[in-house]
């Protein structure tokens, strides 16, 4: 497809909006449920501007068109961007607007800001609604111009929906609504409406299809004192699906039947739900006379904090995928002595493909969880990149090698990056990997106190790459979900955002990274659990457990530079790979991780 195809396309788009009073028009990236992974299906953002990151905000005034992306995809964007004449605004940096301060710099009193209400999620409603309602603007919330033009469009998804066992959930789906309903009579709600996709997949212990690598179905949740009512296509529930659901109280009900019930609410009755998920559409199909309740969701928090079953099986789906990815990293090793590699036949792809075997060898293995980063030489620098056929090149010799990967397994989500050294590196790279490794380490040994959160232990992983003058372009930390998406909130570890505190049972990453555009990019992920340390008079103490059991490239690291606190959570680390995974490997590889994992 060529970029002039783009630019026919925001001039269609423009056609449209004239023909409707629309003077602006905004295009998300989200699907009905403010999912920040969207089917293809709900890829509006990317059909009408080309950028195809997970990422981006696109607004269209009758002159200009401009996108909006972060740190992860500036580099991506721009390439992807050329020539369709969309501006790209790379969020964050100096003299940047916000796409809000954007428009509302564009718009006229009077005129119209138009969008399609399912997309888009209360709060963020709240924040156009408080820019622009002093200016006059008017908003036409119900036009889904993208859907008139995109003539094509993929089939809605219907994925088969699956019930995940209790051994694997470690909590009846009886124990999770009697304690939701708990929280219901706490907030005096009569009724609770649920949209966030993984919160109500982990609700009801099923699992689904209809997002790529996200095992989650389409769906709303309505949740009262006497029934819940699951809103999904209903030719994804099979006879024995609904059999076991309504044992527990659970009826199924068409997917778009939500607005219809919604606008059914009796008088004077009171709704509970959670602006951050539920979209404009349904906010507006609630009667004037139902009194809502605007809380966080109970789900999100609850499923944030792992059992002590979906702990256990956690830890063995990541020796698991360990064994997997350790394979990848030895067969790496053994290559670079083969014509074929020298030859530069193998490539980005070659690695994506040989990785999903290894993990496809592995017990409760199910897919992966998220499309492959893998990224030589300068691609590197792309932090969330990940080859296609068009971008696909051989492996780079005397450089990097990023691999960002995981897998869905029934025992848990995975994700770890690791970055492995092909051929020589220089000193300078060394430099730069053992800085990256310090924050790693100097993050995996934190303790700290009950009640802190991800925003103060954020320093610790950029320390050693501040101090010479260097940093990386966003979070720290994600939380990760049980089978389910492999970002999660409501925690995480980064500069500023989520002030949500850390409890046991919480998986985070723990990621920092360094990106030098044409150059290289370096970046050393590992999951770990949040668990009790110890308690003084000074109250609770937290640490961290690694989870991910995978060697670091020790021909890249500079022993002298690290801290002998850092040598010995080194040292600790790499014992626990070689205990954990060496009975998953061969007599060789087995050898080969010995080396690796020798004390420094």
């Amino acid at each position: 497809m060529t970029t002039n195809r783009y630019r026919q396309r925001i001039e269609t788009l423009r056609s449209l909006m004239k023909e409707s009073g629309i003077h602006a028009y905004l295009i998300v990236s989200s699907d009905f449920h403010a999912s920040e992974y969207v089917g293809d299906y709900f890829k509006c953002r990317a059909y009408m501007s080309g950028f195809t990151g997970s990422a981006g905000t696109l607004a269209v005034t009758m002159e200009e068109a401009a996108l909006w992306t972060d740190g992860r995809y500036f580099l991506q964007a721009a390439d992807q961007l050329a020539d369709t004449g969309i501006l790209l605004q790379k969020m964050g940096e100096p003299g940047v607007p916000t796409f809000v301060e954007w428009i509302a710099s564009r718009l006229e009193p009077g005129q119209t800001l138009g969008y399609d209400g399912r997309t888009i999620e209360g709060r963020l409603a709240d924040t156009l609604h408080k820019a622009l309602d002093p200016q006059y603007i008017r908003f036409m919330e119900t036009e889904d111009l993208v859907g008139r033009i995109w003539t094509d469009r993929p089939a809605f998804p219907a994925a088969p929906i699956w019930i995940l066992e209790e051994k694997y959930t470690g909590r009846s789906r009886k124990d999770k609504l009697d304690g939701l309903r708990r929280h219901m009579a706490d907030c005096r709600a009569d009724r609770m409406l649920i949209a966030g996709l993984d919160d109500i997949a982990w609700l009801f212990n099923i699992r689904g299809g209809d997002i790529a690598f996200n095992p989650v179905p389409m769906a709303y949740a309505l949740i009262g004192f006497d029934k819940a009512s699951l809103y999904v296509s209903e030719e994804a529930v099979t006879a024995d699906v609904r059999k076991e659901l309504a044992e527990d109280g659970v009826e199924i009900r068409p997917y778009f039947a939500v607005y219809e019930d919604l606008r059914e609410l009796p008088e004077y009755s009171s709704l509970l739900l959670d602006r951050s998920s539920c979209n404009v559409a349904l906010l507006a199909a609630v009667p004037a006379g139902v009194g809502v309740i605007h809380k966080s969701s109970w789900t999100t928090l609850q499923k944030a904090v792992k059992n002590p079953v979906e702990a256990a099986n956690i830890r063995r789906a990541h020796i698991r995928d360990g064994a997997a990815v350790t394979k990848l990293l030895y067969w790496l090793d053994q290559i670079q002595d083969t014509g074929e590699y020298k030859e530069g036949r193998i490539t980005e792809l070659d690695v994506a493909a040989r990785l999903l075997q290894l993990r496809s060898q592995q017990d409760g293995f199910l897919d992966q969880s998220f499309a492959p980063i893998i990224a030589a030489g300068s691609h590197g620098a792309i932090v969330h990149y990940d080859p296609d056929e068009d971008s696909n090149i051989p492996l780079v010799h005397n450089s990097f090698l990023l691999m960002d990967t995981g897998g869905q397994y029934l025992q848990g989500t995975t994700d770890i990056t690791r970055t492995a050294v092909l051929g020589t590196v220089t000193d300078e790279m060394k430099e730069h990997y053992t800085a990256v490794l310090r924050g790693n380490l100097d993050l995996a040994g934190a303790v700290f106190h009950k009640g802190c959160s991800g925003i103060k232990l954020d320093t610790l992983a950029r320390l050693p790459l501040w101090e010479k003058g260097l940093d990386f372009n966003h979070g720290t930390g994600h939380g990760v979900g049980y089978l389910l998406n492999v970002h999660e909130g409501p925690h995480r570890i980064a500069m500023a955002g989520s002030s949500v505190p850390f409890e046991p049972g919480m998986v985070t990453s723990d990621e920092p990274g360094l990106y030098l555009a044409g150059r290289y990019g370096i970046r050393l992920e590992n999951l770990m659990l949040c668990v009790p340390a110890f308690t003084t008079d000074q109250g609770e103490f937290y640490r961290f457990e690694t989870l991910t059991m995978v060697p670091f490239d020790r021909r890249a690291i500079l022993a002298d530079r690290l801290s002998g606190k850092e040598k010995k959570l080194l040292n600790a680390y790499h014992a626990a790979v070689f205990k954990n995974i060496s009975p998953y490997l061969t007599l060789e590889e087995c050898v080969w991780l010995k080396e690796m994992t020798a004390p420094v």
